[in-house]
């Protein structure tokens, strides 16, 4: 595709392409990459032609989720999510990273929507690979010192985070706009200390007690997605992978950790398996638009 800074331009783009199915994503760097990995499993054998799209790069002003649901808004309007151009059906797909759009109740339900079961696309990473193995392989660790970082390490991490994790999601869903959220890095030892609640509640010009009772509730959602095993669904999947780099260059200081982030991304995207078991909910979103494809 070349490039057109246009919405129309974009279409016409869709129209003429051989694909009839475009996957649009919002992410620049792990999305494309990650989500062609997992179609390219999931729609194998199905004579489907898909496309990854980032709307970003075609057309100004549609960048991240915003953009994204504005492009989808407007393709919805037109009557051109799904349609027949010359003959060849075509269907436009938006995935969303869900973030926690479930719990602050703005999550979209529509039929050219999809989003990930865990906070964003970067959480499967971390979930379905082996993490030791990335990042030895990613910053060059012989195999004989990897055994210098511990087996639970992202269990180390989630228990690190937690703290950090109630903060963000309590400045979300009571809307505390002066105050450090999910689009910050978590700092080091982060403590939800009577401190830190005092001067949320004067950042912020709330009372105290709004800002405890935002905390408490966002706790226990926290603690009730840590004790079933699903931390994932509120933790940012970003975080792992500078508190990972934070533990990394504790136990390796005399090796290169350069460029970390985008080397041990890069190393697991690699390595990642797509199997059906944990990728089924990707399949089981997009086949009303694979079928609308095939019908006769």
């Amino acid at each position: 595709m070349r490039s057109k800074r246009s919405l129309e331009g974009l279409i016409k783009q869709i129209e003429i392409s051989e694909n009839n199915l475009f996957l649009f994503v919002e992410g620049k760097e792990i999305d494309p990459r990650f989500y062609d990995k997992v179609f390219d499993h999931l729609l194998f054998g199905l004579g489907v032609k898909y496309e990854i799209i980032l709307p970003s790069k075609y057309v100004d002003g549609y960048g991240g989720k915003d953009g994204l649901l504005k492009f989808h808004d407007e393709l919805k309007y037109s009557g051109r999510l799904q349609y027949e151009f010359k003959k060849i059906k075509k269907s436009i797909i938006f995935i969303l990273d869900k973030d926690v759009d479930d719990i602050i109740n703005i999550k979209r339900c529509e039929p050219n929507i999809i989003y990930t079961r865990h906070y964003c696309a970067e959480n499967y990473l971390i979930l379905h690979n082996d993490i030791k193995t990335c990042i030895m392989n990613s910053c060059q660790i012989p195999k004989s010192e990897i055994g210098r970082l511990k087996d639970n390490i992202i269990e180390e991490i989630r228990r690190g985070l937690k703290p950090w994790v109630v903060y963000c999601l309590a400045g979300k869903m009571k809307k505390m706009h002066a105050c450090p959220g999910y689009g910050h890095q978590p700092p080091i030892g982060f403590e939800l200390s009577e401190k830190c609640i005092e001067s949320t509640a004067i950042k912020c010009g709330m009372p105290e007690s709004d800002v405890k009772l935002a905390f408490k509730v966002a706790g226990e959602i926290v603690d009730l997605n840590y004790s079933a095993g699903t931390p994932d669904v509120v933790i940012k999947g970003k975080w792992y992978f500078s508190m990972m780099e934070t533990i990394v260059k504790e136990h390796y200081d005399g090796y290169n950790i350069f460029n970390f982030n985008k080397s041990i991304q890069s190393a697991m995207l690699a390595s990642l398996q797509i199997n059906d078991e944990w990728a089924i909910h990707f399949k089981i979103d997009i086949m009303p638009s694979v079928n609308f494809l095939l019908e006769v």
